[in-house]
């Protein structure tokens, strides 16, 4: 099936707006964005950070590098804050995000780039949703080295 890149990108922005609203309305504490965290104040406490790490007809080997750092760069700051992530352009989509091919295939690329090694590696940003769900992904479980897909041109 051939993606709609204009279909895509309005669902990527249709989630989005969706996502950021509810989560504003819903947690008790400050919900940032990615963009945000450098003039967040260390003093205000810690944020709950949303992260977006891919999104419909974006799910290159590239893009799981940038978030993969993006990853890094916020748990080194706040090493055991809440952070959410997220997919955005498949709200529409009535599988579950483990359930989609591509989907997995990038979360394990990005994992390896955000030096996730084991699932369990992010129980302290993300609890148990974050656990189960990179497992869901394939993303293994102890003693199990994460191997990356073959490179493609696909995006």
């Amino acid at each position: 099936m051939t993606e709609d890149k204009k279909l895509a990108e309005k669902m990527v922005l249709a989630d989005a707006k969706r996502m950021f609203k509810s989560l504003r309305e819903l947690l008790p504490t400050d919900v940032l964005t990615f963009a945000e965290l450098d003039n967040y104040k260390a003093d205000k406490g810690k944020p709950f950070i949303n992260l977006t790490i891919g999104a419909c007809g974006k799910l290159s080997r590239s893009e799981a590098k940038d978030a993969g750092e993006m990853w890094k760069k916020i748990v080194r700051r706040w090493p055991q804050g809440p952070v959410y992530i997220h997919f955005l352009g498949y709200d529409d989509d009535p599988r579950e995000l483990w359930e989609i091919s591509k989907v997995t295939r990038y979360v394990r690329m990005w994992a390896h780039y955000a030096g996730i090694r084991d699932a369990r590696d992010v129980l302290p940003n993300m609890g148990e949703w974050g656990v189960g769900f990179l497992t869901a992904c394939g993303v293994p479980g102890e003693g199990v080295k994460v191997v990356l897909p073959p490179k493609t041109t696909e995006h």
